[in-house]
């Protein structure tokens, strides 16, 4: 049974990398408050500029020389084109990030914690004026295969919503709580301090369904979950809910169409669980066939079997739609490419990069 669950191309990096938001049936969805809180974090810098403007490439320099000289990074990528960057986090309370559309993003507490990097000042405006009529073009078909996509995900959001607790109405939870609670009591009194973190590791964007390995990459064991009409969100549902119950900090990953939860990563036990296929072979695998109830599968099986049927066509439609906001993406980025002084941008930039690599040292 196809699901929208599978098929995620695997993004392999180095070091630990999330996406900065989600293409959802309500349209974007943004994770900066999360990233970018200027409560949390002692700098954050915000850098403007439209598409092609070396916004990605100047976060990936500063992060790759921090790396060098010992300062940890945590990477966000796009989730419309996971081969840009969004935001980068360095020593966990530093944050450079994209805030331009769709992820807009202002400053709250201007030169105390945050500060505007404009690279719109390097551009030549007369190439772009000159070209004006192309922008608007390219932009308005952009907008108008975002908002289809995100219809055929809205439609997504809804069948599966129905799914979810149709699958849920199979599932044997007691049976699967005591399984949860065997598996859990392994985490010392002392770690139960509570809490939950949640993130995103997998994307419907503009090249595909993608999953980076940001979460398997923090943890020594790997758990597959391995789905049964449709029970896998199932799965990590109720595991959400035993973890709270019993104050056990959890970190989440939430899948784009609505939220679901379909990975999960424990650190007092250092165990990643996913309901897909990863970057490495899992040490154990736990088949949802085990918990359901058999004697209502039968009168459940084809209208889940139906539905995913559904979703999967829908999502297809998604990822087509997203795919043609791409083409319209890659030339507004050749035409602002075009029309930026990089050599003057990249003289200037230089001091900043300096400027940022020295505060990770001093604070």
């Amino acid at each position: 049974m196809h699901t929208i669950f599978q098929n995620y191309t695997v993004l392999q990096r180095e070091t630990p990398a999330f996406f900065a938001g989600a293409n959802t049936g309500r349209g974007f969805i943004g994770e900066y408050d999360r990233i970018a809180s200027e409560e949390k974090n002692r700098r954050v810098w915000i850098i403007k500029g439209g598409s092609g403007t070396g916004k990605s490439t100047m976060m990936g320099k500063i992060a790759a020389e921090a790396e060098e000289t010992g300062h940890r990074c945590v990477r966000y990528l796009c989730s419309s084109d996971p081969t840009s960057l969004d935001a980068v986090v360095l020593d966990g309370q530093y944050v450079i990030l994209d805030g331009t559309a769709p992820h807009v993003r202002e400053m709250e507490y201007p030169g105390a914690v945050s500060e505007i990097l404009y690279v719109g000042k390097y551009w030549k405006r007369e190439k772009l004026e000159e070209a004006r009529d192309e922008i608007h073009r390219l932009t308005q078909e952009k907008r108008d295969a975002y908002r289809t996509g995100y219809a055929a995900l809205a439609a997504v959001e809804k069948l599966e919503g129905e799914t979810y607790r149709a699958s849920m109405g199979i599932l044997d939870t007691e049976k699967l709580r005591h399984c949860l609670d065997r598996i859990l009591k392994k985490v010392p009194k002392g770690e139960r301090v509570g809490g939950a973190e949640t993130c995103r590791t997998w994307a419907v964007s503009m090249t595909g369904l993608v999953r980076t390995t940001g979460l398997e990459q923090m943890a020594q064991v790997h758990w597959r979950i391995e789905d049964t009409c449709q029970t896998m969100p199932c799965f990590f549902g109720i595991l959400a809910e035993v973890c709270r119950e019993q104050k056990i900090p959890v970190w989440l990953s939430l899948h784009p169409v609505n939220d679901r939860i379909v990975e999960a990563y424990i650190p007092s036990l250092s165990l990643h669980l996913s309901g897909a296929a990863g970057g490495c072979a899992p040490d154990k695998t736990i088949c949802m066939s085990r918990f359901l109830q058999k004697e209502l599968l039968s009168g459940k099986k084809g209208e889940i079997r139906l539905a995913a049927k559904c979703m999967t066509g829908l999502l297809e439609q998604a990822v087509e739609h997203f795919r043609k906001a791409g083409e319209c993406h890659g030339a507004l980025e050749g035409i602002y490419r075009d029309a930026m002084d990089f050599a003057r941008m990249n003289r200037e930039m230089a001091g900043t990069r300096k400027q940022i690599l020295k505060a990770l040292g001093e604070d």
